[in-house]
This record gives structure tokens, C-alpha cells and sequence, in this order.
């Protein structure tokens, strides 16, 4: 064999012997590095934001407690390159304040 063709082996398909298949070696998959400018955007945070807002704009429980469920699955899966302290403390801060003002709001005079 060849030194400049090892690798490019010649085999013939089964009752096609005039027509050869080139067999090339594998190659490894590397994943793309990406910049500082290029990192994916965390949706659970972005949506973590977006519920605590509307938690707080228009007293919606449900979107309180998805708000907090957010923030916690975006704080568990964030990687510890990609921390952007602002942003989580954001976020828990929009999250835990949609709790605290829909439970301890003033309670309705009682006459």
C-alpha cells in the first residue's frame, strides 16, 4: 500500500465490481467555540424575568410560583463560565418579590 493513500482504501460493492467506494477515515467532532459575545441567551432566566414582572404588574399567582420555578432551574443548569451576576440576582429578586407581595398584601378591612 501506498504511504500517501493509507486511509483511502478501495473496496468493491457486492455484484457492482466497475464501481469502487472510497472509504475515508473518520474524524472526530469538535463542538464550535464560541466568544464571549456569541454565548447562547438562557430562556428559563429571560423567562424568569418576564413572569416576576407579570406576577408583579398584575398579582397573577401562577406566574409567581413560575417565576420562582424558572429561576431555579436556570440557576441549577447555569454554567459557571457563562454567570452574569446581575442577571441571576435579577431574576431571584423579581421571583421571591412576586411571592412576597401576592401572600402579604394588606388583608381587606373588615367592617
Amino acid at each position: 500500500i501506498n504511504a500517501e493513500y493509507m486511509g483511502d482504501f478501495v473496496r468493491p460493492v457486492m455484484g457492482k465490481e466497475d464501481r469502487d467506494v472510497r472509504i475515508r477515515p473518520t474524524r472526530i467532532w469538535a463542538p464550535p467555540v464560541l466568544g464571549p459575545e456569541e454565548t447562547p441567551p438562557d430562556f428559563m432566566a429571560m423567562l424568569s424575568l418576564v413572569f416576576g414582572l407579570v406576577s408583579l404588574m398584575l398579582k397573577y399567582k401562577i406566574a409567581s410560583w413560575m417565576a420562582l420555578f424558572c429561576c431555579m432551574s436556570s440557576v441549577a443548569n447555569i454554567k459557571r463560565s457563562e454567570v452574569d451576576i446581575k442577571q441571576v440576582i435579577c431574576s431571584i429578586a423579581f421571583s421571591v418579590l412576586g411571592l412576597f407581595m401576592i401572600y402579604f398584601k394588606t388583608p381587606p378591612p373588615t367592617s
